[in-house]
Parts: structure tokens; C-alpha cells; sequence
């Protein structure tokens, strides 16, 4: 989930900050990232496991999420003025998701991939303690 919503909001903050030429450069540098990462990401795995334990992994991971977001917080520009900041108000915010939340198309779309990929985990958990 939150691989996913990282990158959602990626690919609109690129939108919102470059115009369309920087953006789709951006884009690319970001997809090959995307495509690449798989491929190298076990190898380094492999690495961590040879020098240290397992767990050393989720440190790791944790670490350069960190220098990751800190980054984004010092250097990411800002793209909202204050005074649209002011005008943020609660009882807006209420009411979108509420309009999102009663539009039927999108509820049922949402709650039919969450049962299916919810299937799909069962399905793969319970394999794996069977085969245990």
C-alpha cells in the first residue's frame, strides 16, 4: 500500500511542479528505476545476507526511507500557496470523500479488487502453511 501511494502521489507531484516536456523526462528516469530495481534489488539483498543477518535488511530498507523522505521534505518544492492552505477546510474535505465514497461505480470497483487480491493472499498464506 504504500509503495503505492508513493507512487500515485509521484506521479502527480511531477505533474503539478514541471511542465509537460520535464515531467515525461522525469517519468522515464523514474520507470527505468522501476524496471531496474527487481533485477538488483535480490543481488544487494544477497550482499546483506553474506555481511549480515536478515532483519539488517528492514534496517536498511528503513534507513533510506528516511533519507528519502527527509530529502523530500528539505528539497521537494513546495506547490501550494498559503493562502490555498487557508482555504482548506474540513467540511470540503468531508463532503469529497463523501461524493467519492457514494459514487457506486468506483465503490464497487474498489471493493471487488480489494476481495480478489484479498482472495489471492488468502489463497497464497494458506498454501505456504500447508506446505510448512
Amino acid at each position: 500500500m504504500g509503495v503505492c501511494t508513493m507512487m500515485v502521489a509521484g506521479y502527480a507531484s511531477i505533474h503539478d511542479l514541471y511542465d509537460d516536456k520535464h515531467a515525461i523526462h522525469i517519468l522515464v528516469w523514474m520507470g527505468s528505476a522501476a524496471i531496474i530495481a527487481p533485477a538488483i534489488g535480490p543481488v544487494f539483498g544477497g550482499l546483506i545476507l553474506i555481511i549480515a543477518n536478515w532483519q539488517a535488511i528492514f534496517y536498511i530498507l528503513f534507513l533510506l526511507a528516511f533519507l528519502a523522505l527527509t530529502l523530500l521534505w528539505f528539497i521537494m518544492p513546495e506547490n501550494i500557496s498559503s493562502s490555498e492552505k487557508k482555504n482548506l477546510q474540513i467540511k470540503t474535505l468531508i463532503h469529497t470523500y463523501q461524493s467519492i465514497f457514494s459514487n457506486t461505480s468506483f465503490m464497487t470497483s474498489a471493493i471487488s479488487f480489494g476481495l480478489l487480491y484479498g482472495g489471492i493472499i488468502g489463497r497464497e498464506n494458506a498454501l505456504k502453511f500447508t506446505i510448512d
